[in-house]
């Protein structure tokens, strides 16, 4: 994976394409929706200047785009907030949850770096437990989940 932050000045073979598509394709390491994502923090330069997904590249050689941001998003972290539980059922081995429809299990990718680090059942287990299992998690009819295992320590 090449250092960042990195530059690179479009050649004519990237003449009418599109700002996203070109560094999707020049940082193969690099998925698309996180050249999204760094274009849309202000973190992609074309010459000098906050560019557009959509820009269209001209290709003539002064194009140049500086892509100032790491190349992957942070890591996700866990944070024990204090979230209402439904435990069907809870030992020093198992705990049975009844999971609200809607909530997510864990943190997901595709949010906002707060929002996906909020109010997932993983928070509320952390509140919970004080430390998350090691466990195995299975879904139980419908929207009980269970989790074997002691916790991590």
């Amino acid at each position: 994976m090449p250092d960042f932050p990195i530059t690179l000045t479009a050649s004519p073979e990237a003449a009418g394409q599109r700002l996203d598509q070109y560094l999707a394709a020049q940082l193969s390491e690099v998925s698309r929706a996180r050249v999204q994502q760094l274009i849309a923090k202000g973190e992609v330069l074309v010459n000098g200047a906050v560019a557009k997904a959509s820009l269209r590249l001209k290709g003539n050689g002064d194009e140049q785009i500086t892509v100032t941001g790491p190349p992957q998003a942070p890591p996700l972290r866990a944070m024990a907030e204090e979230i209402a539980l439904d435990i069907v059922y809870e030992d020093d081995d198992l705990a049975i949850v009844n999971k609200p429809a809607g909530m997510m299990v864990h943190a997901g990718a595709g949010a906002t770096d707060d929002a996906r680090n909020r109010g997932t059942l993983v928070n509320a287990l952390l509140h919970h437990f004080g430390t998350l299992p090691q466990w195995a998690a299975n879904f139980v009819q419908g929207s009980c989940i269970a989790w074997t295992g002691r916790p991590a320590g």
